[in-house]
């Protein structure tokens, strides 16, 4: 009887023995199971999270090389409309130049024919000139005023030292001869015009010569 009992309790201990270890192994194979299936789900949540990110540097590659071409084309085209803008401009500069010029030519020629003495056949008389060379010299100076915004200050500075280079002399004498006119006062009207005639030739031919370096410059064709 003692025997039978304890043979019983050494199986109940053996199989209780043996669920327990049961129960370790499948615990430790469920553990296993459950680390294998993480593993499986982490490594497929990487490989989509590194597919993800390959489509996402992809896009953001894609959008900067868009935006850079925007801005590029956006660059070219305002360097196009600066350069069309600077084009037409030098070109009206280049008009108003070739203008002014003409009429700075005409003007300094009639006084340069106004002033001096030496006459020839055929020529208009000096009241004719001097009215001539006044009118010239007012279109002149009326058209460098109406179109100074095309010039700097340092050339505009120069045009008009000219302009009263020719005209200050010219006016001088024009009205020393409508005095001799009127009072026959031939004196003065010879002395005014020796005065006006050195002016003219010293001031004058300088100042056309440096006149026309800058336009030269300006349109880009080399001085001799």
């Amino acid at each position: 009887m003692s025997s039978d009992i304890c043979n019983f309790i050494l199986l109940g201990a053996i199989s209780a023995a043996t669920n327990a270890l049961l129960l370790v192994v499948l615990g430790f194979l469920f553990r296993s199971l459950i680390l294998h299936l993480l593993s499986k789900n982490i490594e497929s949540y990487k490989a989509i999270l590194e597919k993800e990110l390959e489509s996402f540097k992809i896009k953001l590659q894609h959008d900067k090389d868009r935006e850079i071409e925007m801005l590029r084309k956006d660059l070219e085209m305002k360097a196009l409309e600066h350069e069309i803008r600077f084009s037409k401009l030098h070109d009206r500069r280049a008009v108003i130049i070739a203008e002014f010029y003409a009429k700075f030519i005409e003007a300094y020629y009639s006084a340069g024919e106004f002033l001096n003495s030496i006459g020839y056949e055929g020529q208009p008389s000096k009241e004719k000139l001097g009215e001539k060379t006044y009118k010239q010299i007012r279109e002149m100076d009326r058209y460098f005023n109406l179109n100074r915004l095309y010039f700097d200050e340092a050339l505009c500075g120069k045009i008009g030292d000219v302009i009263e280079g020719i005209f200050d002399p010219t006016i001088k004498f024009i009205l020393a001869l409508q005095e001799e006119k009127e009072t026959g006062g031939e004196h003065r009207a010879i002395n005014e015009w020796i005065i006006s005639l050195k002016a003219y030739q010293e001031k004058v031919p300088e100042i056309k010569r440096l006149i026309e370096d800058e336009f030269r410059k300006i349109l880009g064709v080399k001085s001799s």
